[in-house]
């Protein structure tokens, strides 16, 4: 199980905000992973 995307989307300086991308991105994880646990929501 990857939970890295394959190309992570990063503003052109990308390294400044990683850390802001890398918790949106944990965020979206755990959404998609509610979505698919539990399909009905």
């Amino acid at each position: 199980m990857s939970h890295f995307p394959a190309q992570p989307i990063y503003p052109r300086h990308g390294t400044p905000t990683q850390g802001f991308h890398n918790e949106r991105n944990l965020s979206i994880d755990a959404t998609a992973a509610g979505r698919s646990i539990s399909p009905g929501l």
